[in-house]
């Protein structure tokens, strides 16, 4: 009976975790550029349900601040080529350190900058997750759901930009903000 019990337990902890929302490997290639540049570690989660499209730092005009902007969708696309990246690059004053696919749609942004955030708006609501205050509000635009999320941690601060759509709810949104707040602090 022991035996039969624990085969049980060992299948569903196997299965438990081929169902994992969390994989890896896409973040390993642009990791180590992105701590040097921004001058720490920086935590950003992903998902196989929305795959990682894009990750470019930006640097701001003057200043410190550098952002690492990565943007998920609903799937992943096709690489943009060389000369697509290249003129992106320019256009917008960033580094592409993933990607540049044509995934689509769109689903959310997560842009993490090496320096904390202050939000002071009216429109703006507070959630406190695992001890993080966390400040978001809620839109449509062009009859779309987004929801915007801000929140510092110990070395810098996030934002996230949500667009609930094909299956991404805002009760999800919010478990991707938990994600980063448990890695993060």
């Amino acid at each position: 009976m022991r035996v039969g019990t624990g085969i049980l337990f060992m299948t569903f902890m196997l299965l438990l975790s081929a169902c994992s929302s969390q994989s890896s490997g896409v973040t390993d290639s642009f990791d180590e550029q992105v701590n040097e540049e921004l001058g720490t570690d920086v935590f950003i989660p992903e998902y196989k349900e929305y795959p990682i499209t894009s990750a470019q730092i930006v640097s701001a005009p003057t200043g410190d601040a550098k952002n690492l902007a990565v943007v998920y969708s609903k799937n992943k696309g096709t690489l943009m080529d060389e000369e697509f990246i290249d003129d992106y690059e320019k256009d917008m004053g960033s580094n592409v350190v993933y990607g540049l696919y044509d995934g689509e749609p769109w689903l959310f942004r997560i842009t993490y900058s090496n320096v904390t955030t202050t939000i002071s708006t009216d429109d703006t609501e507070m959630k406190n997750i695992n001890g993080v205050n966390v400040q978001f509000s809620e839109s449509k635009v062009n009859d779309e759901e987004i929801v915007l999320m801000f929140f510092n941690v110990e070395e810098g601060s996030y934002s996230i930009e949500f667009v609930l759509r094909e299956g991404l709810t805002k009760d999800k949104a919010f478990g991707i903000a938990e994600s980063i707040i448990k890695k993060t602090t």
